[in-house]
């Protein structure tokens, strides 16, 4: 907490968004983020961009419900904000996504968690920007699957609101934000309250607090400051999968009594932003994270091969500071041909400490985990500092009136500085490694509502620290994996009607992988695998009618591999749906209270549970009817998930045995919201 209102003496210079078309013109078509779909179709890459207010309009209130709206995206759904994901990937939990906040990564490089966006204050978002594929020419290391920046609420695009909400599986929320200026400096603040309570036999409840505040100041014409502040803190219960038996006979008790998440992340940001000329801008952005996590994870808590009531589990401590600059500066010829970004990116992380201490497990009968009991031993205890410098490059060119060209190239070095502070293999170890990424697409503008695009790109990321260092004095000599991407696409966008089509091709390469050694198990640079797919993005709109149609057919191949001894050299990878799509089709009557009526299908096809192929998992198809209308002042949205009360996993998985990870049966959701 105090290095977050370390930050507040600056607030006197605070901000405003007179300057807000300086954000709209730094980086556009060089980052080539989309901003609306007239500037998509100039955009030479996949890109899809969700607006919160029109995800509210269409009743989406958890953030997997919006994301899984757009083609070949699957967040898995893993309970109580928890989740993995999916994007050009089977589902997984490594660290192939780069997740942004304003375009800053939620946390540096080496520190990666799959559960990263409980961290976010969603809320507080204003739209969320998905760009699919590789992506390291621009935003660094794991940027992979796809880069997803949540664009955060600015004074112009905010209101004033009061907001309480529901559903039937004992989720409750309570949001309030409020807009007002004192002299010259805007403000904006979003508070949030959210819980789940349910039998405890489920295990499976959770709170969840968040508070963000961003104060605003135009210096004069050329310069604004603004000043941006998240705290999230977080607690959650977890529990494992189930059987088969348990799962199809919908016996969701759960054999995890007490492990748990808590969360508290802190993130700072103070910007600059400055119009030199109608041709030149910079901005300047400081931040710092701060991030605390503790846990008793239910998959460090051994399974038993004997009919012992004891086993032995771990409770594990994260925490790191971190403070960083990102600097950009773009320039434009005067006849708007050519635009040039040059930007130089910081991020130190001086104290990431790390500790997981040793608990013996009772069972009861069952085999459920009822209790603990801690112990002085310590499994691990280390200390990381972080270093990334990245420089960057980019240029985009109107060759013609129909031709545009870009190219960029970023350079990353990394430095892990690790030391381990365990008695037995106590020692201080340096790791460096240098990435330097291109990328390269042209796009065809056959009009003003078709183009065509082609693009190459290149990503990479390298070894977490706990793939580095979880050998303590056997350190592994790793490089970063890398993954190759060819991509070509056709756009067709008008007032009523779009359709966007892509085919993509990546092979990853020197993937990390784990094999038997006759002292153990060891992680090596190995793998190879080749991930090809189409994605589709079908909107009509005709009067009060309009219907989406989102699908993306994928094949996801090994083409070396092994795990633990076990090769699986052309097998089709695990957790990797080959089909899945969202649809929706909603009537309006802006006439009568501006109500909507919207019915949604998501489907995921079947998938390999296990690498070996032995094993595979249905998929599911799930449907939902909701309804939205304005009264006066308020908006209300009234809906029923899973109308038709359908038994489905979210994830199934076979690195334990078969496990099912049950999504919530027919459930309604209520919410309610106050417009000042």
């Amino acid at each position: 907490m105090c290095v977050c209102l370390s930050f507040f003496p600056l607030i006197v210079f605070a901000q405003n968004n007179v300057i807000d078309s300086l954000q709209e013109n730094l980086l556009d078509d060089i980052i080539l983020t989309t901003k609306n779909q007239a500037k998509n179709i100039n955009t030479a890459r996949t890109v899809e961009s969700l607006s919160l207010s029109q995800q509210k309009v269409n009743g989406a209130n958890t953030l997997h419900q919006m994301l899984n709206t757009s083609s070949g995206v699957y967040m898995v759904d893993m309970g109580n904000e928890q989740h993995a994901m999916s994007i050009r990937l089977p589902m997984g939990y490594d660290p192939l996504y780069n997740y942004l906040e304003n375009g800053v990564p939620l946390r540096p490089v080496g520190i990666f968690n799959n559960n990263e966006l409980l961290e976010l204050n969603r809320f507080s978002l204003n739209k969320i920007e998905i760009i699919k594929g590789p992506f390291s020419s621009l935003y660094g290391a794991q940027s992979i699957g796809a880069s997803i920046n949540f664009i955060q609420q600015n004074f112009n695009n905010s209101k004033s609101y009061l907001t309480l909400q529901s559903n039937g599986f004992g989720q409750k929320e309570a949001i309030a934000q409020s807009r007002f200026t004192v002299g010259s400096v805007k403000a904006l603040i979003n508070i949030n309250h959210a819980e789940r309570s349910v039998d405890k036999s489920l295990h499976f409840n959770y709170n969840k607090q968040a508070y963000s505040i961003r104060l605003e100041k135009q210096l004069d014409a050329n310069n604004q400051i603004s000043i941006q502040s998240n705290i999230i803190n977080y607690k959650g219960d977890q529990r494992d999968g189930y059987d088969s038996a348990h799962f199809y006979q919908r016996d969701y008790t759960s054999n995890d009594k007490f492990s748990d998440r808590k969360t508290l992340a802190i993130r700072n940001y103070i910007e600059w932003k400055h119009r030199k000329t109608d041709y030149e801008s910079l901005s300047v952005k400081l931040f710092n994270r701060v991030v605390e996590e503790n846990q008793i994870p239910f998959y460090l808590i051994g399974y038993n091969v004997s009919p012992q009531l004891t086993t032995s589990g771990q409770i594990t401590q994260d925490k790191f500071t971190s403070y960083g600059v990102s600097i950009d500066h773009s320039t434009t010829s005067k006849n708007g041909k050519l635009k040039l970004n040059q930007s130089i990116y910081v991020d130190y992380t001086p104290n990431n400490r790390y500790t997981s201490q040793h608990i013996v497990v009772q069972k009861d009968n069952s085999f459920a985990n009822i209790s603990y009991t801690k112990t002085d031993s310590l499994v691990t205890n280390y200390k990381a500092n972080l270093k990334n410098v990245a420089a960057s490059i980019s240029a985009y060119y109107h060759l013609s009136n129909k031709l545009k060209l870009f190219a960029a190239l970023r350079a990353d070095v990394l430095n892990y500085d690790f030391t381990n502070y365990l008695e037995k293999n106590s020692l201080t170890i340096q790791n460096s490694f240098q990435s330097f990424n291109p990328e390269v697409s042209v796009l065809y503008q056959i009009n003003t509502t078709n183009t065509f695009f082609a693009q190459y790109g290149s990503g990479f990321t390298p070894p977490t620290l706990s793939k580095m260092y979880r050998g303590g004095s056997s350190i592994p000599q790793l490089n970063p994996a890398r993954y190759y991407n060819t991509e070509i696409g056709y756009k067709h966008i008008e007032k009523d009607f779009h359709f966007q089509i892509s085919a993509y091709h990546m092979n990853g390469v020197d993937e990390f992988i784990n094999v038997i050694r006759s002292t153990g198990t060891e992680v090596i640079n190995a793998g190879k695998t080749n991930h090809q797919g189409i994605e589709m993005n079908l909107g009509y709109t005709y009067n009060n009618f309009e219907f989406n149609y989102n699908p993306s057919f994928a094949k996801h191949t090994f083409k070396e591999y092994s795990d633990y001894g076990q090769k699986f050299d052309g097998n089709t990878m695990n957790s990797a749906p080959n089909y899945m799509h969202y649809a929706n089709a909603s009537y309006s009557i802006k006439q009568f209270y501006k109500i909507r009526f919207i019915a949604e299908w998501n489907k995921i096809g079947p998938y390999q549970i296990n690498a070996a192929n032995t094993m595979q998992y249905e998929g599911y198809d799930l449907f939902n009817l909701k309804t939205t209308f304005t009264l006066n002042k308020f908006f209300i949205n009234l809906g029923v998930n899973n109308i038709f009360d359908k038994v489905y996993a979210t994830n199934a998985d076979g690195t334990w045995g078969v496990r099912y990870y049950p999504g919530l049966p027919r459930t309604f959701q209520l919410g309610c919201t106050y417009h000042f």
